[in-house]
């Protein structure tokens, strides 16, 4: 029986006992193998394909994409957007993504094998000599997992079914901050660490942090044109900001005002308000930063090796190399969340001011310490004593007015005995 028009056709090439098809799909030829040695089942096979490319299930040539040409459509999507993390996603392709996957097509990505690299990534270590955190491993899955999603929104759809992809769980709890005590110690360590400066950088980088709770890269961004001395502010602009939200600072108390005067003096417009002697600005600054928190203390240096505290650049004991442990400056912008909630600034304004856009990664910011657990702990104990002594005023109350009705009682019963007698 001879097919119908444009229901393709299947055919034996010759040596093979493996029936061909041959289709046409929007005026393009498609031919392939249906890897079924019975003509029945071999027709079968072209009747559901043409049934998938009717019903959008599937697409011509879906089956030949590779995983490397969809990060290659993803990364510049994040480029055309103008993406800030556009480098470090292709970092983590380059790195740890591309060789596990970018041989592989599209349709070779399972749920299994995505398993697989993960076991393969906890097996690696990092340049600290320790197996990559969870949260890292997830970023990878993420980016590779938005490359899956952006080629199936594509018209045609080069991604037909998107594997599962299991996140790690992330422990990923914000515990560092500087305590209330500790800040009078680091802010006169960091004024002493500047001594021989002209301008006192460190410590208007360190006040801004604390104060507001800005990111690192915000402070040190900052340009002249953006402090308005006159309004006692700073303005931080769209494209300025992580999530590119714009925002300022309320009035500035007189120490950060002044400290900000004093970095701004003979300086232009589009000049960084933050920059060392020679007028660089200010991009790492951890050696200084590292220095004075070991002198407030609050971090320390320790040998990679042996891990016992050092004061020189090389381990007296094994000769190993030094690393820093302690307070990061991260670690203010938690403290700058926490201070704000603290002085009854609303939560709605101290996000505003930090820059937090979700209410969950603010949350984590807000962190409580045992301090604020024994303030608790106080004002529970005087709701209890609060009820205790309601009840106890209650319970006097009652006795008070039973007392006066037995009275009220006993004088009425001898007026009544009284009348009998007269």
């Amino acid at each position: 029986m001879k097919r119908q028009r444009g229901t393709g056709a299947i055919y034996l090439q010759a040596g093979s006992s493996i029936w061909w098809y041959q289709i046409w799909i929007n005026g393009k030829r498609e031919r392939g193998t249906t890897g079924c040695r019975n003509k029945r089942e071999a027709d079968a096979f072209v009747w559901r394909k043409l049934a998938e490319y009717a019903a959008g299930l599937s697409a011509p040539k879906s089956d030949k994409v590779t995983v490397k040409e969809l990060m290659d459509d993803l990364l510049l999507r994040h480029r055309n957007d103008g993406n800030k993390s556009v480098e470090d996603d292709q970092s983590r392709w380059r790195n740890h993504i591309q060789p596990f996957f970018g041989h592989l097509r599209a349709t070779q990505v399972s749920s299994d094998l995505i398993e697989s690299y993960i076991n393969h990534r906890k097996s690696k270590t990092t340049r600290s000599k320790k197996p990559p955190k969870n949260a890292t491993i997830n970023r990878e899955l993420a980016l590779l997992k938005a490359a899956f999603n952006y080629g199936a929104e594509k018209t045609p759809p080069k991604v037909m079914r998107t594997p599962y992809f299991r996140m790690l769980e992330e422990r990923n709890v914000r515990k560092g901050f500087l305590p209330d005590e500790a800040y009078i110690k680091l802010a006169e360590a960091t004024a002493k660490e500047e001594t021989a400066r002209l301008r006192p950088w460190l410590r208007g980088i360190f006040e801004a942090a604390w104060c507001y709770g800005w990111r690192e890269s915000e402070i040190t961004n900052l340009r002249v044109r953006q402090f308005d001395s006159s309004g006692r502010i700073i303005l931080l602009e769209p494209g300025e900001t992580k999530n590119d939200v714009p925002r300022q600072t309320p009035p500035m108390d007189e120490t950060i005002y002044q400290l900000i005067l004093a970095c701004t003096v003979e300086k232009s417009p589009e000049d960084f308000i933050f920059t060392r002697d020679d007028g660089e600005p200010i991009r790492d600054f951890r050696v200084a930063w590292w220095k004075a928190c070991v002198v407030a203390g609050r971090g320390k240096f320790v040998c990679k090796e042996c891990r016992q505290i050092m004061t020189g650049t090389k381990c007296e004991s094994c000769g190993g190399e030094r690393e820093y442990e302690g307070l990061l400056f991260h670690d203010l912008r938690r403290t700058g969340v926490r201070n704000m909630i603290r002085n009854g600034i609303s939560e709605k304004v101290a996000m505003v001011i930090s820059g937090h856009k979700t209410r969950s990664v603010f949350d984590r910011y807000n962190i409580t310490n045992y301090a604020d657990l024994v303030d608790a702990g106080r004002k529970i104990r005087e709701g209890r004593e609060r009820i205790e002594q309601q009840q106890e005023e209650l319970q006097q109350r009652e006795e008070s007015r039973r007392k006066t009705t037995v009275t009220v009682g006993a004088r009425d019963h001898a007026d009544d005995d009284a009348t009998k007698v007269n």
